[in-house]
């Protein structure tokens, strides 16, 4: 997370990279629910590098949310077995100076 050009940025880079063992990835804000699914470029099985994201374009790997008004996500991921796991990080554990 990162507040950049008057703009709050949170990264799912690191989750869109393993995209490929994934299904889902939803999140909530400043204690909501993870009720809102990040989009994810399907896994190019085509290429060499399935993972690589080659449409960003359509499949931002963040999300920008008003400035400074992120102090908490939530974040939910299904993986392609059906089993899921959860995190969640408060701003000043995750902010990108």
């Amino acid at each position: 997370m990162r507040l950049f050009e008057g703009q709050d940025l949170v990264y799912f880079t690191h989750l869109m990279s393993w995209r490929c063992g994934l299904w889902e990835v939803r999140y909530g804000v400043n204690g909501e629910p993870a009720n809102t699914t990040v989009p994810m470029e399907p896994c190019n099985t085509e290429l060499a590098t399935p993972n690589a994201m080659i449409d960003v374009g359509n499949s931002l790997p963040y999300i920008v949310l008003p400035p400074e008004t992120v102090q908490s996500i939530y974040v939910e991921i299904t993986f392609d077995d059906g089993t899921s796991d959860f995190a969640q990080f408060n701003r000043n554990e995750v902010l990108i100076p």
